[in-house]
């Protein structure tokens, strides 16, 4: 029996297409506005769009990245690594934003961003 006053409920099979090769991996992605684009080379990114309406975009950091320009920024700081991370790993329109920027950012767009990075980068 059905709730939707008699149609049947919509199965969505992920991934789900979005639009400009971007897809949803699954429901949660879907739920939190998470999209997902895979390139032939192998490298991939997130998209999402921020509470602000701009959209932020999420990269793959290659390996020194994450060892050199991480520890760079974050001076050996081990509370400012996930700020350096996000502030290398991601582009909001044609710019990225500086870590201190980030810092100030609202926190659903934090985490929307980290959820975006941890799915690549970790």
């Amino acid at each position: 029996m059905n709730d939707n006053n008699g149609l049947a409920a919509e199965t969505k099979v992920y991934p789900l297409a979005t639009a400009d090769g971007f897809f949803y991996d699954d429901e949660s992605n879907e739920q939190y506005g998470i999209e997902s684009k895979d390139y032939e080379n192998g490298n991939m990114i997130r998209r999402c769009t921020l509470s602000d309406g701009s959209i932020a975009i999420i990269r793959e950091l290659t390996g020194s990245e994450m060892g050199i320009n991480v520890n760079r920024l974050s001076v050996g700081n081990k509370d400012l690594v996930q700020f350096a991370i996000l502030s290398i790993a991601t582009k909001f329109g044609e710019a990225g934003k500086t870590m201190e920027e980030i810092m100030q950012m609202k926190g659903k767009d934090y985490l929307k961003i980290q959820v975006a990075n941890s799915q690549i980068n970790f």
